[in-house]
């Protein structure tokens, strides 16, 4: 995103305030998971990738259909998965 802070809408800062807030939740719950500090940390960790791409998705509609529906398909994947590996 390219556009200066004070350009945009509120609306779009709050999805950019929340990418980089789950964004820092993913590396951290990643980094816990890897060092075997917290077994389960890939139980949260994809459910909120997929919430990360779908905010993605949807920042990235109005500008970029291509990768957004890409996004949005990610997402879905992931909740799959998600779903799959925890009550499968």
């Amino acid at each position: 995103m390219k556009s200066k802070w004070k350009e945009m809408s509120t609306v779009n800062k709050v999805v950019l305030v929340a990418r980089i807030v789950l964004s820092i939740v993913i590396i951290v719950l990643a980094l816990l998971q890897i060092f075997g500090v917290l077994e389960n940390a890939i139980n949260y960790t994809m459910p909120l990738l997929g919430v990360y791409f779908l905010i993605v998705s949807i920042q990235e509609w109005k500008t970029q259909r291509g990768p957004a529906l890409f996004s949005m398909s990610v997402a879905i994947f992931i909740f799959i998965v998600a779903f799959v590996v925890c009550f499968g």
